[in-house]
């Protein structure tokens, strides 16, 4: 019989593969959760999802990680161009 523990557990990894949080974000960027908190406010990084429970900041996962590949791949292109 599953525990309350296990049925939360199962939620919460379902939950963390569809949305990216801050920390996971930062990590992803390199950088601290005031620089994220700048570019947010500069329109530098898209905007998270709102009204997520526990008032966390997150991204849905899919299209930011295709952000950060696009972003990369835009940094590789500058440098080749130089």
């Amino acid at each position: 019989m599953q525990t309350l523990d296990d049925i939360d557990r199962r939620k919460a990894s379902a939950t963390s593969s569809v949305f990216l949080f801050q920390d996971e974000l930062c990590e992803l960027l390199g950088c601290s959760d005031r620089t994220l908190a700048r570019w947010l406010q500069r329109g530098k990084v898209p905007m998270p999802v709102t009204g997520y429970p526990g008032k966390k900041l997150a991204w849905p996962r899919a299209s930011t990680e295709a952000w950060v590949k696009r972003l990369a791949l835009a940094d590789v292109a500058e440098v080749e161009n130089c």
